[in-house]
C-alpha cells in the first residue's frame, strides 16, 4: 500500500503544480507559476514517518503532516518569500538596472551635499549672530552705571584678548617648528621639541620683561607680562598634556594626577629660582628704582598666571580622565566621542567644585599665607592655589559646554559645534559678570572675597577667550584646506595680520582700563 501511495503522489504532484500555475495565470494572480513550482517541489518529496510525543507512524507528505492543523508561522514564511515580486518573479531591487542604480547614487550624493551646505550655512549664521551679540553686550557692560561691572568687564576682556593673541603666537611657533623638522601634516611634534619650546618661551619671557623694565624704563612691561605669561603657560600646558599622554601614564588616572601635581610643583620651584635671581639683580647696586620694583611685581604676577594656567589645565585633564575612564583629547579639531549625559553632569560638578575651592583657598591664604616665608617655594605654590582653582573651573566649564552640545544631539561640522559652545560661554560670561558683582556687594569688606572674586573674573575671561579662540583655530584650518599647496603661507599670513591688528589695540585701549 505504501508503494502504491508513493506512486500516486509522485504522479499527481506535477499535475497539481501545473493546475495551480494555470489557475494563477487565468485569475491574474501574481507569482502563480512560482507558487505552482513551490507546491510541486514540496509535494514531490518522499513520504517519511515521524514520531511525535504520544504518536507514532503518522504519515507525512512533503515534510508536512497530512492531518496537522493550520500553522500561521509557516504560512507567513511562504507569503514573505513571494511578497513583492512581479509576474516575472523579480523583486524591486532586482529590476534596477545600471542606470537606475547610478541615478540612486547621484541622488544620495546630492542629499549629502545639501546637508553639508546647510551645516556650513548654519556655522556662518552662528558666527555672525554670535559676533554681533558679543560686541553689543560688551557695549552694555563697559558703559554700565556700576564701576565694579565696568572694571570686571575690562579685566575679563583683557584676559580674553591676551589669551587669543598668545594662542595665535604659540600656534605659529609650533607650526614653524614642525616645518623646520619637515613633519607631515597630522604628525605630532616630538617631545624633545616641546621641551625646547617651553624652555625657549620661558627664557624669552624673563628676558623680555627684564628688557622692558630696565632698558625701556618700564615702557610695555605690563603688556609683555600679560602676553608672555599666557604664551609660556601654553608651552607648559602642551608639555604637561603630552606627558600625560605618554605610555603608561595615559592608562592610569593616578599617574595622570601625579603628572598634574608634579607640573605645579616644578613650575613653582622654577618661579622661585627666577625670583631669587631677580631679587639679587635688583639689590646688586644697593637701591631699588621704580622700574625695578615694577619689574619684580609684574613678573611675579605673570609667573603666577603661567603656573595657574598650566596647573589648572592639567588638573582638569585628570578629572576628565577620571569621569570618562580614558585620556581625553583637547585640540579643537577633535570632537567629543562616546560621551554620555552623566559624564557631562560629572564634569559640570567638577567645575563647581573648582569654584568652591577658589573660595576655600582664598580663605586659607588670608589666614595662613603670611605665616609662610615670603619668596620661598611653599609660599609661591600656596599663593597661586586660588588662581589654579579658578583656571581649573574655567577649563572644566569650557569642555562641559562642548560635551553638552554634542550630548544634545549636535552632528554638524566641527566649526559649527565650536561656535555653539562659544555663544553659550559668552552668555555665561555676561551673566557671571553681573553675578560676581552681586556677590562682591554681599561680601563687602571680606579679605577672602577681595582675593577670590578677581580670580573668578579672570576665569570668566579665560572661558570666553578660549571658546572663541577654538572657533578661530578651526576657521584657520578650514581656510588653509581651501588653499592647497599655499595653505602654509596663507594661514601664517592671516595669523600675522590678526596679531598686527589686535595687539596694538589691546595694549593701548584694553590693558590700561583693566587695572
Amino acid at each position: 500500500m505504501k508503494f502504491l501511495a508513493l506512486c500516486a503522489v509522485s504522479f499527481l504532484a506535477p499535475a497539481r503544480a501545473a493546475l495551480i500555475a494555470h489557475a494563477g495565470d487565468s485569475l491574474r494572480l501574481p507569482n502563480g507559476d512560482k507558487l505552482g513550482a513551490f507546491v510541486g517541489q514540496h509535494a514531490a518529496q518522499p513520504t517519511r514517518e515521524v514520531a511525535t510525543q504520544g504518536q507514532k507512524g503518522v504519515h507525512v507528505v512533503g515534510g508536512t503532516p497530512a492531518h496537522t492543523p493550520y500553522r500561521p508561522a509557516e504560512h507567513s514564511k511562504v507569503k514573505q518569500e513571494f511578497e513583492g515580486m512581479d509576474k516575472n518573479g523579480l523583486k524591486p531591487e532586482e529590476k534596477k538596472g545600471p542606470e537606475a542604480k547610478e541615478k540612486s547614487e547621484k541622488s544620495e550624493k546630492s542629499e549629502k551635499s545639501e546637508a553639508q551646505i546647510y551645516e556650513q550655512e548654519f556655522a556662518y549664521a552662528g558666527c555672525l549672530m554670535g559676533g554681533v551679540a558679543v560686541i553689543m553686550s560688551l557695549f552694555y557692560l563697559v558703559h554700565s552705571p556700576r564701576k565694579e561691572v565696568q572694571a570686571s568687564t575690562w579685566q575679563a576682556l583683557n584676559m580674553t584678548v591676551s589669551i587669543f593673541c598668545a594662542v595665535l603666537i604659540y600656534g605659529l611657533v609650533r607650526e614653524v617648528a614642525a616645518k623646520m623638522l619637515a613633519l607631515q601634516t597630522g604628525v605630532p611634534i616630538p617631545m624633545e621639541m616641546t621641551i625646547f619650546l617651553f624652555i625657549f618661551t620661558y627664557l624669552l619671557f624673563q628676558g623680555t620683561l627684564c628688557f622692558c623694565a630696565l632698558v625701556t624704563k618700564g615702557w610695555g612691561v605690563r603688556a609683555a607680562g600679560g602676553l608672555f605669561a599666557h604664551l609660556t603657560g601654553f608651552a607648559a600646558s602642551f608639555l604637561t598634556a603630552e606627558t600625560q599622554f605618554m605610555e603608561p601614564i595615559k592608562h592610569s588616572v593616578s599617574l595622570t594626577f601625579l603628572v598634574a601635581i608634579g607640573s605645579g610643583l616644578a613650575l613653582s620651584a622654577l618661579n622661585t629660582v627666577a625670583s631669587i635671581f631677580r631679587d639679587r639683580v635688583i639689590k646688586w647696586d644697593g637701591h631699588i628704582t621704580e622700574e625695578e620694583d615694577m619689574w619684580q611685581d609684574v613678573t611675579a604676577d605673570a609667573e603666577q598666571d603661567m603656573l595657574a594656567l598650566t596647573f589648572g589645565f592639567a588638573l582638569m585633564q585628570s578629572f576628565r580622565f577620571l569621569v570618562v575612564g580614558k585620556s581625553q583629547p583637547f585640540e579643537p579639531d577633535e570632537a567629543p566621542e562616546d560621551i554620555r549625559q552623566h559624564d557631562t553632569n560629572a564634569l559640570l560638578a567638577c567645575g563647581l567644585l573648582f569654584a568652591v575651592l577658589v573660595g576655600g583657598s582664598a580663605i586659607f591664604n588670608t589666614i595662613y599665607l603670611n605665616k609662610i616665608r615670603k619668596g620661598s617655594w611653599p609660599y609661591v605654590f600656596v599663593k597661586a592655589v586660588p588662581s589654579v582653582m579658578s583656571m581649573g573651573m574655567a577649563w572644566s566649564l569650557l569642555f562641559w559646554g562642548e560635551w553638552q552640545v554634542y550630548c544634545l544631539g549636535f552632528e554638524g561640522v566641527r566649526i559649527a559645534g565650536c561656535l555653539c559652545v562659544a555663544m553659550v560661554m559668552s552668555v555665561v560670561g555676561v551673566v557671571a559678570v553681573f553675578g560676581l558683582d552681586q556677590l562682591k556687594q554681599g561680601t563687602q569688606g571680606s579679605e577672602a572675597s577681595k582675593l577670590a572674586i578677581p580670580q573668578l573674573v579672570l576665569a570668566v575671561g579665560l572661558l570666553v577667550g578660549f571658546a572663541w579662540e577654538r572657533c578661530f583655530d578651526m576657521g584657520l584650518d578650514t581656510i588653509s584646506e581651501m588653499h592647497g599647496e599655499y595653505a602654509y603661507y596663507t594661514t601664517h599670513f592671516m595669523q600675522v595680520g590678526l596679531l598686527i591688528l589686535v595687539l596694538p589695540a589691546w595694549s593701548q585701549y584694553v590693558l590700561p582700563k583693566a587695572g
